[in-house]
């Protein structure tokens, strides 16, 4: 059996590697992968009851990581830092 604590400390890993590698982004294919996902996020949105349980929690996922790279990029001095 899969003990949850380890689930969601793996999924905490994920995530984090996730914000990072779309940080090392070059700054417009940064802006291109934070474009496409919240294009995802608004179709979810949209069309919440003709999804999945499961494409709702991936929008949700993706919502969490638009936020965190967001709030990485306010803190730059310069795009792309």
């Amino acid at each position: 059996m899969i003990n949850t604590n380890d689930l969601e400390v793996k999924f905490k890993l994920c995530i984090s590697f996730i914000v990072k590698e779309v940080m090392a982004l070059d700054p417009l294919a940064r802006r291109q992968w934070l474009f496409t996902y919240k294009g995802i996020i608004q179709y979810a949105d949209s069309h919440g009851s003709e999804l999945t349980q499961e494409q709702i929690l991936g929008a949700d996922i993706y919502r969490d990581l638009i936020q965190r790279v967001e709030a990485l990029i306010k803190e730059e001095d310069y795009e792309g830092q």
